[in-house]
C-alpha cells in the first residue's frame, strides 16, 4: 500500500498491493478522495500495530522479574525433586524417563 508514480506522469497514485498465490497484484485506487481514505486507514491500522507492539514489550519488561524468579525456583525445585529420587534409587539415563537401578529392583522383588 503505498503511493506511486508511474513513469511520464506527474500525479502520484494509490496503490493496494495483495498476494495472490505466488503473484503480486496490485490495484489503483487513484489520486482522489477514496484513494485518500484508504491511505489513511492503512496508516491508521499502522498506528494500532505500533502501539499494540509497545504494550506488548511493556508487559515483558513488566513480568521479566517475577518470570526470572520462577526460573529459579524451577530449578531449585527439580534439583531437589533429582536428588530425591537418586537418594530412592532411581536413575534417569540419558535424560530418559525415571528408573530403578538393578540392585533396587532386586532387592524389592526380594522383599516382596
Amino acid at each position: 500500500m503505498a503511493w506511486e508514480r508511474r513513469s511520464g506522469t506527474a500525479s502520484t497514485y494509490y496503490y493496494e498491493a495483495r498476494r495472490m498465490g505466488s503473484k503480486v497484484v496490485k490495484t489503483c485506487l487513484g489520486s482522489g478522495p477514496a484513494a485518500r481514505m484508504a491511505a489513511k486507514r492503512v496508516a491508521d491500522g499502522q498506528v494500532k500495530q505500533s502501539q499494540a507492539a509497545r504494550l506488548t514489550l511493556e508487559l515483558r519488561e513488566r513480568t521479566h522479574p517475577a518470570e526470572a524468579l520462577l526460573d529459579r525456583q524451577y530449578e531449585v525445585v527439580m534439583t531437589l525433586a533429582t536428588a530425591a529420587l537418586y537418594a530412592a534409587g532411581l536413575w534417569r539415563p540419558c535424560r530418559h524417563d525415571w528408573r530403578m537401578w538393578r540392585e533396587g529392583i532386586r532387592e524389592l522383588r526380594a522383599a516382596g
